[in-house]
């Protein structure tokens, strides 16, 4: 969890002052001693987009972080925030405030995780979000070992597909699927999700193997589920990408459910490789078209967390350890794929040769 903002200590001492001086470089203003927990709540109304936000995280009043706010731009003699249609947003000073702020903010907070943590293992509560299919078939076990390496550490784990507001929903860290992070958190690149289309062989018996990416609107689809309805699925081969609309027929976050559903014969999965490996071993699935490289949603397992200034020394060992873990895992999973996509296949699933899949596949990888 976020530290919380700097206190008063006990005994009625005053609050820290910072003893520095700010300039506006538009205005030449130079002002010093002006309260650090003031700067932090600045930081804090920025980052949630509202005064009740900062409020509710902090247990303060909104009239309290109004008061403190409006303290604060006396002080400097400058607006640092103007409303906007939907939320605040800082002026040009404000908005440099805040970046020296969250630097100050930031080191303070790691100092105190240091402090308290000095000598000792890392403890607190860590609250960790999941993707429901990714969690469950891989990350879940991970963590099994991660307490068993850190049994200070209060874990909470969230099995969830949704964007998260990590601020807002007071998530530590999250693990996603995507094809970009979004530029207002820390992001690590864990490794790509290789995506496969496959079915039972006993759909494939009752109606027909689809060698061309043009049937897929007419058959059958279970996938994930998509806004709207209707689902846009990249196809690339050789460098050359394709994109089809298509309108699953069954679509869950529960990729388990998915998966059993595939294998039941009820149409084509577009699922997940780490999902789908033993059962396309074991001849419960077929895969298709692999000359194809599939993409829905993203291909990117991106971890996320807030900016350095939230760090924890639970949370920190906790991004260390998936870090390192799913990364191998992820590139384990990707050799096994390209290992798969190249052996030979029967030619009752495929009506293309091996070869032309191998002749692109340094292309794709």
């Amino acid at each position: 969890m976020k530290p919380p903002l700097l206190s008063t200590p006990a005994g009625g001492l005053p609050t820290p002052i910072i003893n520095a001086v700010l300039t506006d470089p538009f205005q030449k203003t130079t002002v010093t001693n002006f309260d650090l927990n003031a700067i932090a709540l600045l930081v804090e109304i920025i980052d949630t987009g509202s005064l009740s936000s900062a409020a509710l995280r902090n247990n303060l009043s909104r009239s309290a972080v109004s008061h403190r706010l409006k303290t604060l731009e006396a002080a400097l003699g400058v607006q640092l925030l103007r409303r906007t249609t939907r939320r605040l947003e800082p002026t040009e000073i404000g908005r440099r405030l805040y970046e020296h702020g969250r630097i100050i903010v930031g080191e303070l907070a790691q100092v105190r995780a240091k402090a308290s943590t000095a000598g000792n293992s890392p403890s607190g509560a860590v609250r960790l979000s999941l993707p429901t299919g990714l969690g469950d078939a891989l990350i879940s076990s991970m963590l099994m070992d991660f307490k068993r390496a850190f049994p200070q550490v209060e874990l909470e784990v969230l099995f969830e597909n949704r964007v998260l507001d990590l601020l807002a929903d007071e998530v530590d860290v999250a693990i996603r699927i995507l094809s970009s992070p979004p530029e207002s958190l820390h992001a690590l690149d864990l490794g790509n999700v290789n995506w496969v289309m496959c079915a039972a062989p006993d759909y494939l018996k009752r109606v027909g193997t689809p060698t061309r990416l043009d049937q897929l609107p007419s058959l059958e689809i279970i996938c994930a589920a998509a806004v709207g309805g209707k689902l846009t699925v990249s196809a690339t081969r050789c460098s050359q990408r394709t994109i089809i609309t298509v309108n699953p027929g069954l679509r869950s976050e529960n990729f388990q459910f998915l998966k059993h559903a595939v294998i039941a014969g009820l149409g084509i999965g577009i699922l997940p490789f780490y999902q789908v490996e033993s059962d396309l071993g074991g001849g419960r699935l077929v895969g298709l078209m692999p000359e194809y490289r599939f993409g829905i949603f993203g291909r990117k397992v991106m971890l996320l967390a807030m900016p350095d200034r939230y760090r924890t020394a639970a949370s920190g060992a906790l991004i260390e350890f998936l870090k390192v873990r799913v990364r191998e895992d992820m590139a384990a999973f990707g050799e096994r794929f390209d290992a798969a996509r190249l052996a030979p296949r029967s030619a009752a699933v495929t009506e293309r040769p091996s070869a032309d899949v191998r002749s692109c596949a340094d292309s794709v990888r």
